[in-house]
């Protein structure tokens, strides 16, 4: 069983059990592997959907998941943090340990689950070394597994139910760890290093906040290196050992990245403190700093909004260049570098003077050997300011140019008090004037997530006013879907609706049966009441923002006669403002071909296209065009773009790209060569009409898949020509109205046809034993298997023999055996 089914089926049990269980990113997010995936409150109170799970864990393929513990699930667990305390508990208190207990990933220490009744309270704790987990936290549970971290179960039984003694013995051993629990880190003898004089001095306040936010903005790169690279840090901006130790218990509770053996707590505070002895045993002296790739958005941001826009404008330029934090350069080599990038000298001469919130520069300013000679009166051989070379006392009089550093980055984001973060791609065209720096940024978001936006939340992001954004909108031809909150007014809650609707509700207006619209006052809904109209309260919310396709990917297929329903679906993508004046679809008849003539395979429209290209990029070119384009005609376009997802996602895990592909895709759709290449269009029309009426509330590509082999190409042809005659908005959720549609014209075949033997069928079984007997589904259901003659055949052999216990039982066994022969 592969590793997301196996926490699917995981998640299921844990369900059935009364838990809520919520996902985590696991090896999707190296960083935050614990983290949940999803906004988990609302499972505080409730426990997830199968749907949910199912999409969580198959569809999306979250890492791991999550126990939540509390009133929700009545559960608490006993998380331990150190092997002293957890063999303590075992020895004090034995019968507690009589319970479903889970070994941690990381440390392989005991969590101890317990069943917690309704008439028991108790609140969560956090102690140093072990933690009382309850309302308002959630643990890993098995079978998460993500790098080297594995939880898995010890104890297989049910969880301890809890009583008032059980609780009093679990709070007095947390409260006796207060105080008998060390808190000092152990002393280890660290010679002293003598005070040195570095080549820079960056006059820094080496606080243990700033200390600890440079080690953790590194801490991706792997905990021992960014300990040491930390540690040199504080070394050369003239720190102490005192100083980079109060980095040893955050290091300790580090997770570790990759294999690596399970280790103890004072084990990685010794490992810690050889760390920071070996950083300031060596020689000080100015490292080169980091190379950074990209600037931070979160940094990015901040500076637009306090109106900073030249310093950022500067600093994208130093980091497309490549300079190091730390680097020494002059205003003239600053000039040389923003030439290119349109950034005059009064843009520059601004950012120099650009300061932090705490009236620091963000550049600073360090005096040249040149300079503190002349200050102090001595001639020795003069520094070039530029090159910092010795050169001849008479080149280069006069005043030295000023020679500044470059910060880092992760300096500046604590200066300016912003989390780090992902940055970006910026292009060097995308520099050349502020606005098209701001319409960039805000495209890039677009791009990456698009959905629902304030549009002053998008303006106050950029710094800009909204006439700005719409001007930015408007030239990236943005789609912007406006979205509305609809609440139907009756005489019951009609009394609840202020006098006037419009003091209260921008954007909003009363609609009713026939689409016309009224103003938001409460007369007008108590006339179009009592005139028997159907009122609905629409209230504008927040528009979603989307980049159009592209022209050459969005023209639809026209060889293809079943492709024209897609075409049509498409042609809706860009539609105006209002909700009124979307054009109905035309609806297209479906024509299947004829299965016994051998048909040749069908060209490939756009969008299968620009599928197929991305597959093939995303799997290193291993995967053949032409094998990509049969697994298109095979499986259809929609499964590919989940394989792609699944492979853009997984990175350079996978050793053979194309293999997994094939392997991914039967594995979750099945060997689908029984459906031929138009049946697979007709699924792909269904898909996208479904998606077309009611985008929260789609069918998955494999249902329509097995609603084509289920029900037949004509069948579901029909039902697609219907969906285009449907105006949009008048299905609330079309998934489940093309089940219901489904079933419902089955039973009038039924109904038609057969009518006559299911109430045969029906009758006699209930005759012979009513506790044993066919509902009229069951027995349509057993005709439309077998067929007519042989139902008939087995009605006529039960009517022959009076032994009959089980009438029901009988004639499926008797079907089940004649059709075997």
């Amino acid at each position: 069983m592969d590793y997301p089914n196996k926490l699917y089926k995981k998640g299921v049990f844990y369900r059935r059990l009364g838990y809520s269980v919520v996902p985590v990113y696991g090896h999707h997010s190296p960083t935050r592997p614990k983290a949940a995936a999803v906004r988990w409150a609302d499972y505080q109170k409730r426990p997830p959907t199968v749907e949910e799970l199912d999409d969580w864990f198959l569809k999306r393929q979250f890492g791991g998941m999550a126990i939540v513990c509390g009133e929700v699930s009545q559960l608490a667990v006993l998380d331990f943090d150190d092997p002293e305390l957890a063999a303590r508990f075992a020895v004090l208190h034995p019968q507690l340990t009589d319970t479903f207990t889970v070994l941690s990933g990381q440390r392989g220490l005991p969590h101890y689950y317990f069943h917690v009744p309704s008439g028991l309270t108790t609140r969560s704790r956090s102690i140093k070394g072990v933690d009382w987990q309850y309302n308002g936290r959630y643990v890993i549970a098995p079978p998460t597994t993500f790098e080297d971290a594995s939880w898995r179960v010890a104890s297989d039984v049910l969880p301890r139910t809890l009583n008032q003694n059980d609780l009093e013995w679990i709070m007095t051993f947390l409260d006796e760890q207060t105080t008998q629990y060390p808190s000092e880190t152990p002393a280890v003898n660290i010679p002293q290093v003598p005070d040195r004089i570095t080549q820079l001095s960056l006059s820094l306040e080496l606080t243990p906040e700033r200390v600890t936010h440079h080690y953790l903005s590194q801490v991706h790169l792997g905990r021992n290196n960014a300990l040491f690279a930390t540690c040199c840090w504080v070394r050369d901006c003239g720190g102490t050992v005192d100083q980079a130790s109060v980095l040893v218990r955050i290091h300790a509770s580090q997770p570790a990245y990759g294999y690596h053996m399970p280790e103890s707590m004072d084990k990685r505070r010794g490992e810690a403190l050889r760390t920071i002895q070996s950083a300031f045993s060596r020689p000080s002296g100015f490292r080169a700093g980091y190379r950074y790739r990209f600037i931070p958005n979160s940094l990015r941001e901040h500076l637009l909004q306090h109106k900073q826009t030249a310093l950022l404008r500067v600093l994208e330029v130093v980091v497309k260049a490549g300079w190091r934090a730390g680097k020494q350069f002059t205003r003239a080599m600053l000039l040389k570098a923003c030439a290119p990038f349109q950034i005059g000298d009064w843009s520059i001469r601004k950012a120099l003077a650009a300061r932090t919130p705490q009236k620091k520069t963000v550049f600073e300013e360090v005096a040249t050997a040149a300079f503190a000679a002349k200050v102090s009166g001595d001639i020795p051989p003069q520094l070039n300011a530029i090159e910092l070379r010795a050169t001849e006392p008479t080149q280069n009089r006069g005043r030295p140019a000023r020679c500044y550093v470059m910060p880092d980055l992760r300096d500046l984001c604590f200066e300016f008090d912003v989390e780090w973060s992902a940055g970006d791609a910026i292009a060097d065209a995308d520099l050349q004037t502020v606005a098209t720096y701001r319409r960039t940024l805000h495209q890039r978001l677009i791009q990456r997530r698009p959905g629902q936006y304030h549009r002053g939340w998008l303006a106050n992001r950029l710094g800009v006013s909204v006439r700005t954004l719409n001007r930015y909108n408007n030239h990236l031809n943005m789609t912007l879907t406006p979205v509305y909150k609809r609440r139907f007014i009756t005489w019951r809650t009609l009394g609840h609706m202020p006098d006037d609707l419009r003091e209260h509700q921008m954007g909003a207006f009363l609609e009713d049966e026939s689409g016309k619209r009224y103003p938001p006052l409460l007369p007008i809904a108590r006339r179009l009441l009592r005139n028997k109209h159907q009122v609905v309260f629409h209230q504008r919310m927040a528009n979603r923002y989307e980049l159009p396709v592209p022209v050459d990917i969005a023209v639809p297929d026209t060889t293809a006669a079943i492709q024209s329903p897609s075409s049509t679906l498409a042609s809706f993508a860009a539609q105006s403002s209002s909700v009124h004046s979307v054009p109905e679809p035309v609806p297209v008849e479906p024509q299947p071909l004829n299965e016994s003539i051998q048909q040749p395979e069908r060209d490939l429209s756009d969008h299968e296209k620009a599928v197929v290209s991305k597959l093939c990029a995303a799997a290193n070119h291993t995967l053949a065009t032409h094998r990509a384009e049969s697994l298109v005609r095979e499986y259809g376009r929609f499964a590919l773009q989940d394989a792609l997802e699944t492979v853009q996602a997984r990175g350079e895990s996978i050793k053979n790209p194309a293999a997994f592909i094939v392997s991914l895709l039967k594995a979750r759709y099945g060997h689908s060569n029984h459906l031929s290449n138009n049946a697979v269009a007709l699924a792909e029309s269904l898909y996208l009409a479904v998606e077309w009426h009611s985008p929260d509330h789609r069918v998955r590509w494999q249902k329509c898949l097995d609603l084509i082999a289920e029900y037949g190409e004509s069948c579901i042809g029909d039902l697609v020509c219907h969906l285009n005659a449907v105006p949009r908005g008048t299905l609330k959720n079309a998934a489940g109205y093309v089940v219901k549609k489904l079933r419902e014209q089955t039973e009038s075949t039924y109904a038609k046809h057969d009518a006559n033997l299911i109430m045969q069928l029906v009758n006699t079984t209930r005759s012979i034993n009513p506790q044993h007997a066919f509902s009229n589904a069951a027995a349509a259901k057993l005709t439309e298997h077998y067929g007519n003659s042989a139902v008939e055949f087995a009605l006529s052999v039960m009517k022959s023999r009076s032994n009959i216990v089980n009438p029901a039982g009988f004639v499926v066994s008797f079907l089940k055996s004649n059709a075997k022969r």
